[in-house]
Formats: structure tokens, sequence, C-alpha cells
């Protein structure tokens, strides 16, 4: 039992460490936008907004969001599976155990 154990508590760790960096990411987005925005020279806040969307940073920003958060739900998955793997294991145990019984 103790591998599957470790093995979920594995597939945990990573979900977690997975799910802090795209929730970090989103959390500064707000920051990471103000500071591009406030860096641009524009005639009006509308026109800096509007720059700083299309600007190369906001763009590697948001791909790197976009790809913590893929690899935080595929982390999610991994922990899915090795549910589903122990529940699997349990019951062919309980499988096993309950044929012993009958002979």
């Amino acid at each position: 039992m103790s591998e599957h154990v470790e093995r979920y508590r594995l597939a945990c760790r990573a979900w977690v460490d997975k799910q802090k960096a795209a929730d970090l990411l989103e959390d500064t987005s707000k920051i990471v936008f103000q500071e591009i925005a406030s860096g641009i020279e524009a005639s009006s806040e509308a026109a800096k907004n509007r720059l700083a969307t299309i600007s190369a940073d906001w763009k590697d920003h948001m791909a790197k969001t976009t790809q913590a958060k893929h690899e935080a739900r595929e982390a999610r998955m991994a922990v899915k599976i090795r549910e589903m793997e122990f529940s699997a294991w349990q019951s062919e145990n309980a499988n096993a155990r309950n044929e012993r019984r009958q002979y």
C-alpha cells in the first residue's frame, strides 16, 4: 500500500506546486499590466492600455499564465488517475480477500 500512497502523495505535491505557480501568475497580472502600461508614452490612459495589451511583455506574461494553468490542470488529472489506480487496487485486494474466505 505504501507505494500507492507515495505515488498519490507525489502527484498531489506536484499539483499543489503547479497550482501555486499558476495562481501567482494570475494574481500578479494586474500589477504586471500596470507596470507595462506605466512605461508607455501615450496621449491618454486608453491609448496606454491599448498599447500595453498588444505589447510583447504582456503577451509573454499571458502565455506564461496560460501554460502554468495548463500544467496545473494536467497535474490535477494525474492526481485523479492516482485516485482511480488506488481505488482499483483496493477493489482488487478486497476481491482477493473475499475469494480466499470463500475457500
